[in-house]
């Protein structure tokens, strides 16, 4: 019975110690790797595409079951505006209060902050569930607005397991390509793309999955009905070489680089309002609110293995628990 009884504890704690975190939220990433090239020196893990209103809703359901909105995570605007894919129901049971409007669930979110994206990324960072959106990869501190904190530039904390993307890790994953030209590049050794579809020319503005250079954007400047969205990863023939896709359309994307002016960060991206100016990565736009053509993505950075020393004292510990059980 004693031989039993320590079987099954060894299989609980190992399996505690040493299982896969499964998580409600599901987060597709892409490795972008060359280090030292594209003008980032270590390799990360990038959002394939923009969060969506699904993962968005799931995200609100679980750090805001009652929707008493605290922490101004939901803005009417999500339901309210036509290109919006949100929606609140006071009368649901907690925990299904918010929900996604039919059709709308892979579209990114928008109308998020970029204090909201980075609750998301703490909460991500924090294993989800019971995670806390205040700290983590950014110290928020419980405010709804940190940029009228007293410490206005916040900034990417060490050890960040989840993050917004920088700007220079969002352009890498976007239009760098490190093979030369006889390998399919665009140069010898490497270089950037002017566009986040692997092509200098300007993508076509077409209905998905269009062709291999096409994205969501404002070709014509004429207002249209919406929904003016696409689903994520609707172009599947015009993904960046490390395969992202719509960095060049759909919605401008935050970044957690600091902008020119106090307390705002840079966005980048072609979204379906902006014209081709827009679309290359180069044009930055300063802010932190939301609006109807801005959502974000997120960058992944793996957790190193376990040193050695530290599987030691695991063992050590779990010898001193069966000797006490014997």
């Amino acid at each position: 019975m004693r031989a039993t009884r320590v079987t099954l504890f060894t299989i609980a704690t190992l399996a505690m110690f040493l299982s896969a975190t499964t998580y409600a939220v599901t987060v597709d990433t892409v490795p972008v790797g060359d280090p030292g090239s594209g003008g980032v020196d270590y390799q990360f893990e990038m959002g394939t595409t923009e969060v969506t209103n699904t993962q968005w809703v799931d995200f609100l359901n679980t750090v805001d079951p009652t929707a008493s909105n605290s922490l101004a995570l939901f803005g009417g605007a999500q339901q309210n505006n036509g290109n919006g894919g949100v929606l609140k129901d006071l009368g649901a049971a907690d925990g299904s209060k918010f929900s996604i409007k039919p059709g709308y669930d892979n579209f990114p979110v928008i109308f998020v902050t970029v204090f909201d994206a980075m609750r998301f990324a703490n909460w991500l960072h924090n294993g989800q569930g019971s995670g806390d959106t205040e700290s983590g990869a950014y110290t928020l501190d419980g405010n709804k607005n940190p940029g009228n904190d007293s410490d206005p530039y916040i900034q990417r904390e060490p050890g960040a397991i989840w993050a917004l993307p920088s700007y220079d890790e969002w352009y890498k994953a976007g239009f760098f390509d490190p093979r030369d030209v006889l390998d399919g590049g665009i140069s010898d050794g490497g270089g950037f793309y002017s566009y986040a579809t692997q092509s200098n020319d300007t993508p076509v503005d077409e209905a998905t999955p269009g062709g291999e250079n096409s994205a969501n954007w404002n070709s014509t400047g004429a207002a249209s009905a919406p929904p003016d969205l696409t689903d994520v990863g609707g172009y599947t023939l015009s993904s960046s070489y490390y395969g992202t896709y719509d960095q060049s359309g759909n919605v401008m994307e935050w970044t957690d680089t600091l902008g020119n002016i106090a307390a705002s960060r840079w966005q980048v991206g072609g979204s379906w309002t902006g014209s081709s100016s827009f679309m290359n990565g180069a044009s930055l736009v300063n802010g932190t609110g939301p609006s109807n053509n801005k959502g974000f993505r997120v960058v992944h950075f793996a957790v190193p293995e376990p040193a050695s020393w530290v599987l030691g004292l695991m063992g050590l510990a779990l010898l001193s628990v069966f000797r006490r059980l014997g």
